[in-house]
């Protein structure tokens, strides 16, 4: 048997465990402090029983912060569960520097540091449909592990050249799809004076037709029908990944970015709960 240690249980982990759970070679274990039970798996709500492991294959971690993620690391440094070659797949959304100073606690406790970074929705990750972006060593790549973890839980995996070019991406990527929700708030055609009959009509053009048809189909539905408490990803989330993309990709020069972190700021003292797609609804001055 091969054990999986699962770092927190949340929406997206949820679906990962679930397929998992999939290959009878792994012992699935969930360290969280707030998960009472869960069908098949082992649940941890301790850290010191954590650090009481041994003989553990992988550990999958998605924090919700890079602070959690370096705090994490400076942890189990040394820890008796990190055993020579221990692979550690870590997909939070993190700045490169912080994801760096994770990397090199891992490898110098002997670890194996896979940098994954991933994207997909809520049904994505239940039905193993998940993208990831990955950096990892060469002779990682033929590892049969990781392949049946990469199978189970992901459709695609993308494989970038230097270490924490995953998570500069990832930060470009979500910055870039929050400025394609905004711009639903901007140019959605029920702003705009139509009869009801040509709204729909207009709606079916930018949902199937052009550029924006493949976030419209996506979204404009739900922000039509302010349908924002289904939380796949916390608008919350969104402001934290844009700030860290200012700080360590855009490095503060680009100013579309500022003024879109500003009305971010400003719908996140409210909706900071709510589902991101909040994002493409206009909100009056």
């Amino acid at each position: 048997m091969k054990k999986i240690l699962i770092i927190g249980y949340g929406t997206m982990t949820a679906g990962i465990v679930k397929n998992l759970h999939k290959n009878k070679d792994f012992e699935i274990i969930v360290f969280s402090r707030h998960l009472e039970n869960l069908s098949g798996s082992i649940i941890l709500t301790r850290m010191c029983e954590v650090l009481a492991l041994s003989d553990i294959s992988a550990v999958i971690s998605c924090f919700k912060n890079d602070e959690e993620l370096v705090a994490f690391g400076k942890v189990i440094v040394n820890s008796q569960f990190i055993n020579h070659g221990t692979i550690f797949i870590d997909m939070t959304t993190a700045r490169p520097s912080k994801v760096l100073e994770y990397k090199l606690l891992i490898e110098n406790s002997k670890g194996r540091f896979v940098e994954s970074p991933m994207t997909g929705s809520k049904i994505g990750s239940y039905n193993g449909g998940l993208s990831l972006f990955l950096h990892l060593e060469d002779d990682l790549r033929e590892n049969r592990l990781l392949k049946d973890i990469f199978k189970l839980i992901s459709e695609h995996q993308y494989f970038f050249e230097e270490s924490t070019e995953p998570s500069k991406f990832k930060l470009l990527y979500n910055t870039w799809g929050v400025a394609l929700l905004y711009s639903i708030a901007v140019f959605n055609p029920k702003y705009y004076g139509f009869t009801e009959r040509s709204e729909i009509v207009a709606n079916q053009i930018i949902s199937n037709d052009g550029w924006m048809a493949k976030v419209c189909n996506s979204k404009l539905q739900q922000i039509n029908s302010k349908q924002f408490d289904d939380v796949s990803f916390k608008l919350d989330y969104s402001l934290k990944d844009i700030d860290y993309a200012i700080e360590e990709v855009f490095l503060g020069k680009v100013r579309e970015v500022e003024y879109l972190v500003q009305q971010i700021r400003k719908l996140n003292q409210e909706c900071s709960e709510k589902d991101f797609s909040i994002l493409g609804e206009r909100v009056d001055e």
